[in-house]
C-alpha cells in the first residue's frame, strides 16, 4: 500500500509493530487518512494499564510468579520488535495495557510513538523516554542495548516493589555531579 511508503518514519514505525501479529503487541485493526489526519484504530484493550493494576495489588506488589508471567509477556514483546529491527524506546508499565479484566488477561505493548528501525551493532545517541524509566547514565550518551535493558530492569524492579530504581530526585542529583 502506497501510503505507508510515503508516510514518515514514526507513522511507519508505529504501523510495522502494530501491524505484527503477536500476542503481546497491540493489533492495528484500521487506518483512517483525512486531509490532516491519520486516525488508527487499535484493538480494545479494556483490562487497563499495568501500572493501575499494579496499584490495586496487596501490598502493592505481585507475586513472584505473576510477576515471572507478566515480565515474560513484556520480553516476548520486545524480543519480538527487535528482531524484526525495531526499537520501542519508551518502555513503561504505563505502556502495556491488559486485553481483558480477568485476572489472567495477556499483556499488550503499546505506544511506538517514539519507537524507530535500527540496525544490530547501531548505537543509538538520543536520549529519548521519559525520564523516570531513564537510568542517569543514558543521559550521557551510553545508550544501545543498555537502554532496553535498563527499562526491563526499571519494569521488573517496579512489579515487584512499586518502586522506581531511579527516582526525579537521584536522577537531578547525577546531572548536577556531572
Amino acid at each position: 500500500m502506497e501510503f505507508f511508503i510515503t508516510t514518515s518514519n514514526f507513522f511507519m514505525g508505529y504501523c510495522c509493530c502494530c501491524c505484527r501479529d503477536h500476542p503481546n503487541i497491540v493489533r492495528l485493526e484500521e487506518v483512517y487518512e483525512s486531509q490532516s489526519e491519520i486516525y488508527l484504530v487499535q484493538e480494545l484493550c479494556l483490562g487497563g494499564e499495568l501500572f493501575d493494576r499494579l496499584d490495586e495489588q496487596p501490598d502493592y506488589h505481585y507475586t513472584e510468579a505473576e510477576c515471572a508471567r507478566l515480565v515474560k509477556q513484556m520480553l516476548s514483546a520486545v524480543r519480538y520488535l527487535h528482531s524484526r529491527g525495531i526499537i520501542h524506546r519508551d518502555l513503561k508499565l504505563e505502556n502495556f495495557l491488559f486485553s481483558s479484566t480477568s485476572k489472567d488477561s495477556e499483556l499488550r505493548m503499546i505506544d511506538f510513538g517514539l519507537s524507530k528501525h535500527f540496525r544490530y551493532g547501531e548505537v543509538q545517541h538520543e536520549a529519548v523516554g521519559t525520564p523516570y524509566t531513564v537510568a542517569p547514565y543514558v543521559f550521557d550518551g551510553l545508550l544501545g542495548g543498555v537502554w532496553q535493558r535498563c527499562a526491563r530492569q526499571q519494569s521488573t524492579c517496579i512489579l515487584l516493589s512499586l518502586t522506581h530504581t531511579f527516582t526525579l530526585d537521584s536522577f537531578f542529583a547525577y546531572a548536577t555531579v556531572k
